[in-house]
């Protein structure tokens, strides 16, 4: 259950740079891929911080 957080994150993020490609503004797609970016290295953080070996 430590990786629904994670997996929200991702898909969220995947959405926005979805709904940025079809938009005409072409910053917007940089933006949201930067924003991918952060959002992919958080959740991966969160997922290693979440993973506990020892239980």
């Amino acid at each position: 259950m430590e990786y629904v957080p994670a997996a929200v994150v991702l898909v969220l993020g995947f959405t926005a740079v979805t709904i940025s490609v079809r938009q005409r503004n072409p910053r917007v797609p940089f933006i949201a891929i930067l924003a991918l970016i952060v959002l992919t290295a958080a959740a991966t953080f969160g997922m290693l911080v979440a993973f506990d070996p020892s239980a």
